[in-house]
């Protein structure tokens, strides 16, 4: 690693652990994550994409301090904003797709494989709702790989969007959009990690951490 990601790693590091003792929901949190991370160290390179920087460091101490509760976006089904614009999930019923539309979703990301959904015609089901269908087929823990992280985010390009991203239960969902950021974005490790499990992962967390090189 080099020194440059290890300066930006402690940067943010600092602005969340200092954000984390103010007001839970207080536009401070914001400040001091954005003002901290940007007075103590973070590269010429992040400074170029400001935005994007203060919005994962924002998003990453929200998913530690503050547990943001997923937005009701259909029935039965809840749509998690893991980045502005774009949702994650778990599987959507056939008869979702329209409110999804209706919300602004305008491309859907299925990393269902082929046999999960067997007897379903999802693509269709999709595109009848007036939507982009993109499938990238990750089978279990083992499809949060560089290559599936590459495939999504030529779904995303040239940028988010409103864009829906779902598997079964979200935690696919949630492990491989954290690699895209932090293999196509540069997110640093620790932020990565709070953004995937506020973003659905949960049981394919160790997988994740081995594909950017951390310890469990």
């Amino acid at each position: 690693m080099n020194q440059s990601r290890i300066d930006l790693n402690q940067a943010f590091a600092a602005a969340i652990t200092g954000a984390a003792r103010r007001p839970r929901g207080s536009m401070r949190v914001f400040s001091a994550v954005a003002g901290a991370a940007w007075n103590q160290g973070v590269t010429a390179a992040a400074r170029r994409r400001p935005m994007h920087w203060i919005a994962i460091a924002a998003l990453a101490l929200l998913a530690g301090c503050a547990s943001v509760a997923p937005t009701a976006m259909a029935p039965g089904l809840q749509l998690i904003e893991a980045l502005p614009g774009l949702y994650t999930s778990g599987q959507p019923a056939p008869g979702d797709w329209s409110a999804i539309a209706a919300r602004g979703v305008a491309t859907v990301v299925n990393l269902r494989t082929a046999d999960e959904l067997a007897g379903r015609g999802e693509a269709a089901e999709v595109r009848a709702a007036g939507l982009r269908y993109v499938q990238i087929p990750v089978a279990g823990a083992d499809g949060i790989t560089a290559d599936n992280a590459r495939r999504l985010h030529d779904a995303l390009s040239p940028d988010h969007g409103q864009v829906l991203v779902h598997c079964a239960s979200g935690n696919r969902a949630g492990a491989l959009l954290a690699l895209e950021q932090a293999d196509f974005h540069g997110v640093p490790a620790d932020a990565t990690l709070a953004l995937g499990r506020k973003a659905g992962m949960t049981s394919t967390e160790p997988r994740l951490r081995q594909a950017l090189g951390i310890g469990p």
